[in-house]
């Protein structure tokens, strides 16, 4: 029933966020970002001060050609979590589809922290936050060992 249904992160899976935040700040510890309090602080406050922030993100290497290829043969959703502190995060992310997918992008846009209640035969993450180890599909954990780039993510999709 669900399966020609992608979901994909966006942050650090086709935007990268990463890379953002240490153009504003080099000395930001993104890996201890999720259990360092003053990591989170510090990345909102570098959110919150810019309200182009999202708009401005780059695309990861390949994402964009990758997810393009994907929407040829299934239905391509965009489910991301916002932050709740960064207002304009919301409209972030859709102006930042609008202009890599094109203006009708915003329509395949799911904004939520419970990724779990989202249906669909893969979800591609970086994370397993945010309802991402409970999903009923496949996982496909983005950034890993075992899917490092884009290249791999398509193979084993598309075999």
């Amino acid at each position: 029933m669900y399966s020609n249904i992608i979901l994909c992160d966006m942050d650090g899976v086709v935007a990268n966020f990463n890379k953002g935040i240490l153009d504003v700040n080099p000395h930001v510890d993104l890996l201890d970002e999720d259990t360092n309090k003053s990591g989170r602080d510090l990345v909102d406050e570098i959110v919150s001060s810019d309200v182009l922030f999202f708009q401005k993100l780059q695309p990861i290497e390949g994402s964009v050609e990758a997810v393009k290829h994907l929407m040829k043969h299934f239905h391509v959703y965009f489910c991301s979590t916002p932050m709740e502190s960064v207002p304009h995060s919301f409209t972030g992310k859709k102006e930042w589809l609008n202009e890599h997918f094109g203006d009708k992008a915003y329509k395949n846009l799911i904004l939520t922290h419970r990724k779990d209640l989202c249906l669909g035969r893969y979800l591609i993450d970086d994370r397993i936050k945010n309802g991402v180890d409970k999903f009923t599909g496949e996982h496909i954990h983005y950034g890993t060992e075992e899917f490092p780039n884009w290249d791999t993510v398509l193979k084993h999709i598309l075999g």
